[in-house]
């Protein structure tokens, strides 16, 4: 069973710049996609130069460590087949000589089937850019930015503090990745 509100966050910027709507459009999907944001829908232009670009960057945690434990319990396992071979083929058939490998090979297995207990955690980044063009030829450029963890099921514990935080911090990064020149700015402030 899963709960029905996901946990996330959101940041909103607003700010001038004195180029055209096309252009503020185009240069935040460049730096969105080199950041490994994805589009998740068309852009949408309409007739007054106003544009409007959402982008998402999902990525599921726990992948890692679950690819690591299949490969752990894989070595397990083929160290306990040599060692039943070996065992059945009286090579090697003294107990001092087995027990080392197989206890090895047991905590291998171990640790491998500890590792696939970690849960797959869905994150989402979405970027929502809408630039309007304003009467003395510069655009205003709006960017929202949320983060979603995903729907979370009951047995899992919600995301600690050090998680929020992190998610935040990551959010303000993209955040001054689309706002380009003025982000470089604050941070020499």
């Amino acid at each position: 069973m899963t709960t029905t509100e996901p946990i996330g966050t959101s940041l909103s910027s607003e700010w001038t710049m004195d180029i055209p709507a096309r252009e503020a459009c185009e240069r935040a999907q460049l730096r969105l996609e080199a950041r490994g944001y994805r589009l998740s829908g068309p852009v949408e232009e309409n007739e007054d130069g106003c544009c409007r670009v959402v982008m998402t960057n999902e990525r599921t945690l726990g992948v890692r460590q679950r690819r690591q434990g299949k490969l752990m319990l894989a070595l397990a396992i083929a160290l306990t087949l040599v060692l039943l071979v070996m065992m059945a083929r009286d090579i090697g058939g003294e107990r001092a000589i087995v027990s080392g490998p197989l206890l090895v090979a047991v905590l291998l297995g171990g640790f491998g089937m500890n590792r696939l207990r970690t849960p797959l955690r869905p994150q989402r980044r979405t970027m929502d850019v809408s630039v309007t063009v304003l009467p003395d030829g510069c655009c205003c450029v709006l960017a929202k930015g949320e983060f979603d963890f995903g729907v979370l099921a009951i047995t899992d514990d919600p995301p600690t503090k050090a998680q929020l935080t992190a998610v935040g911090e990551a959010l303000s990064e993209d955040m001054r990745v689309v706002e380009g020149h003025r982000g470089a700015t604050e941070e020499a402030l």
